[in-house]
């Protein structure tokens, strides 16, 4: 999207729907040369992604409508509740903390029941009880949402994706409009944790400060690098501005 001059914030990123069937081009760049039925024709993988690319373009050209994205809900089935709640938060984080508008399904809050209140197919149990349990997903949700507003990350602008040599990495960096300060939304959707040294000019004489724990990330303050750490399956948003 970076390439062909997309502005995600003219993108609504959609959290929806729980533990539904969802596309995804992972398939299609993984196995360019295999072929697949598109209509009436059966064609490669890349000529596919290539035809998809060129709907998606065509129908974001436009400027008078938002156009939604769905989310990745394929990475939340795990029959241990822990690790289910654990991926389906960073998908939900890897959106909020996107420029653009987020929007969240209702069954999404539950984990499966469109009752809020009732919710007896709820994975995560009913939105009054989640509300009074600090751990829960919809309780974690609410403290991304309200990072995001305190930030307005949704003005911001992409500046580039980094490379990664981590598979399950996906690095994406912001900058605020107006200003020279950036954020680096670093998410880890690996099994396995990672460390990673970037290095970028703006970064020197920045302090790193962790938007979710209100801390200090080691990194020196006259250096342009800094030393990520992500655990596995998880994510950050780091805030680089002047010392």
């Amino acid at each position: 999207m970076g390439e062909k001059g997309i502005d995600l914030r003219r993108l609504v990123h959609v959290l929806k729907p729980f533990d539904k069937t969802n596309n995804d081009w992972a398939p299609l760049l993984a196995h360019p040369r295999n072929k697949y039925q598109w209509n009436e024709e059966s064609i490669t993988g890349e000529l596919l992604r290539q035809k998809l690319l060129k709907r998606d373009l065509d129908t974001l050209g436009s400027t008078e409508e938002t156009v939604p994205c769905t989310s990745w809900t394929g990475l939340c089935l795990s029959k241990d509740h822990s690790v289910r709640q654990k991926k389906h938060l960073l998908v939900a984080f890897a959106l909020c903390m996107q420029p653009g508008v987020f929007s969240i399904d209702t069954i999404e809050l539950t984990g499966g029941s469109p009752d809020l209140l009732k919710g007896e197919e709820a994975v995560y149990g009913r939105l009054p009880h989640q509300l009074r349990t600090s751990q829960s997903f919809a309780n974690e949700l609410r403290s991304l949402l309200e990072i995001r507003r305190e930030y307005s990350l949704e003005k911001g602008e992409l500046v580039s994706v980094l490379p990664s040599p981590h598979k399950g990495a996906f690095l994406l960096l912001f900058k605020k409009p107006k200003s020279f300060a950036t954020y680096l939304l670093a998410l880890n959707f690996g099994s396995e944790p990672l460390e990673q040294l970037i290095e970028r000019e703006e970064w020197s004489d920045t302090t790193a400060i962790n938007l979710q724990t209100k801390q200090q990330e080691m990194k020196e303050a006259d250096s342009s690098r800094f030393a990520l750490t992500l655990n596995s399956w998880s994510g950050k948003i780091i805030h680089f501005h002047l010392k």
